[in-house]
């Protein structure tokens, strides 16, 4: 891969992506960030593509909030870091930013700097889109019709005290 290509990648990630979300409250591991915030964990992932070649790197961000809570109800091991694929909400940024394109890319041709902007201007409109997630009725509506939810009304009825299972159960539309 060209050096100066995967170096702009870094330096879009260390001077844009990074000053940008740490202003806001989340922690760095590796690609990901994180953000604690009422019992749900905001997650934030840049994922180099699998294709990238010499003298290209498209990367996309990954979006996604993550309930311990939640997670403990369908019987799942709780996570202290989540990544992205450990969220029960997870999308690409530009279904929070619907401006944003669907992926960023960093080319020979292309300098980062205009593609670090781009990345903050979107990630300006999907962080307080993503905030707003903040009920695990919220995750369950995103997951809705799926194939667990017996499972998932199995695990509520056994870890909802009986007085508040009738509204637990129909909060969820389910039971």
């Amino acid at each position: 891969m060209n050096d100066s290509v995967s170096m702009g990648f870094d330096g879009v990630e260390r001077d844009h992506v990074r000053p940008f979300l740490k202003e806001l409250g989340f922690r760095k591991r590796a690609l990901v960030f994180t953000r604690v915030r009422d019992g749900l964990t905001d997650v934030l992932s840049l994922q180099r593509s699998s294709g990238n070649s010499g003298g290209n790197v498209r990367f996309y961000v990954n979006c996604g909030v993550y309930s311990a809570e939640f997670a403990a109800v369908i019987g799942e091991t709780v996570v202290e870091r989540p990544r992205e694929v450990d969220c029960q909400f997870r999308c690409r940024l530009d279904s929070l930013a619907p401006a944003a394109p669907q992926w960023f890319e960093i080319t020979a041709d292309t300098p980062a700097e205009p593609t670090g902007s781009a990345v903050v201007v979107a990630l300006e409109t999907a962080v307080p889109a993503l905030g707003t997630i903040d009920t695990t009725d919220a995750l369950a509506d995103r997951i809705g019709g799926e194939a667990r939810w017996p499972r998932i009304d199995d695990n509520l009825r056994s870890h909802v005290p009986a007085a508040k299972l009738p509204a637990v159960m129909s909060a969820s539309n389910h039971g």
